[in-house]
């Protein structure tokens, strides 16, 4: 699984505001909301969504959730997540993390880049603020509460280096070169919020209402996992016709969403012998409409004003792809 935060405009409407929160400089502010989502990077799901104003860090939403993680769960966090608390709850409710790691805040993450290690365990105590953070959380601390847990280096095509911290201490058990494909996967969670935003359209509301504009917000996140459900029957057929082209072809989301949207209400209320041939025809147009996969892509990013380049705007007005 892979935790992330993201954030999206409101209509400008006063109720709003009040019930999502408002963002706001010393010019004007406007409706706007934080959400928290955890996202299965294996089958493509989101399986846990929180929203909360901006006036709460979405590190700190995290940190109350982690307790009704599954043991059996691995989650990736990128950097903005990175301190002594996370990992340290992980481990007392049992299940484990990957967090990516400034190479310039910790001292120990410093230390470790100079030395030249793949890896190394570190065991060392917890800050003050880590321990006032866990005893405001209900943990029941040692008096000199320590927390152990191992650095992994990884180095990029670029020759650049990044350090990935994981609860996973076993060397033997799990090998540190594949820690970087498995922290790879985490940009699943970014093509999910670039799809729910923009193929899905989740800034444009049926109603201004707040119990409308919640109907609406949720309804796109299920729509986005009944998406990746109907794509799954589809994987043996897809293979077929990969078998016989250069590159390995996958279903374009922005149709699909587009033909999901004039489809879900057949699925839903259509009687039930009519559903297989519902279904034939909306897999026909998928498999007619694939896109090419784009593997290992290496664009350097450049970094923007967020403002002008986000997609949290409400547009009234905005097409669909099909």
């Amino acid at each position: 699984w892979s935790t992330d935060g993201s954030g999206f405009r409101l209509p400008d409407e006063e109720s709003l505001g009040d019930a999502f929160g408002w963002h706001g400089n010393q010019h004007y502010r406007v409706p706007s909301a934080r959400m928290l989502v955890c996202y299965d990077l294996l089958n493509q799901l989101v399986t846990a969504l929180q929203f909360h104003t901006r006036n709460t860090a979405e590190v700190v939403v995290a940190q109350r959730s982690i307790g009704q993680i599954p043991q059996d769960v691995l989650m990736v966090y990128d950097r903005g997540f990175a301190s002594h608390i996370i990992p340290f709850l992980h481990q007392y409710f049992g299940s484990n993390c990957i967090v990516r790691q400034p190479l310039g805040r910790s001292h120990t993450v410093k230390a470790f880049v100079l030395s030249g290690k793949n890896q190394q365990i570190v065991k060392e105590p917890l800050q003050i603020r880590a321990k006032k953070v866990l005893v405001e959380l209900g943990i029941c601390l040692d008096p000199n509460p320590t927390i152990t847990y191992r650095l992994i280096r990884i180095r990029l095509p670029n020759g650049d280096t990044e350090v990935l911290l994981t609860t996973l201490l076993d060397k033997k058990k799990f090998h540190w070169p594949h820690f970087g494909e498995i922290y790879r996967k985490r940009w699943g969670i970014e093509s999910c919020f670039f799809v729910i935003k923009s193929f899905l359209q989740l800034f444009n509301f049926s109603a201004y209402t707040v119990n409308n504009c919640w109907q609406d917000i949720y309804s796109h996140f299920i729509l986005y996992n009944l998406q990746t459900a109907l794509h799954q029957p589809l994987q043996k057929n897809i293979r077929k016709i990969n078998a016989g082209r250069q590159h390995n072809y996958k279903p374009n989301r922005n149709i699909s969403a587009g033909l999901l949207k004039r489809f879900v209400v057949k699925f839903c209320l259509r009687p039930v012998e009519e559903l297989q041939a519902y279904l034939t025809d909306y897999y026909r147009q998928i498999l007619q409409t694939l896109e090419p996969e784009r593997p290992g892509k290496n664009k350097e990013r450049r970094r923007r004003i967020l403002r002008g380049t986000e997609r949290h705007n409400h547009e009234k007005n905005y097409r669909r792809a099909l």
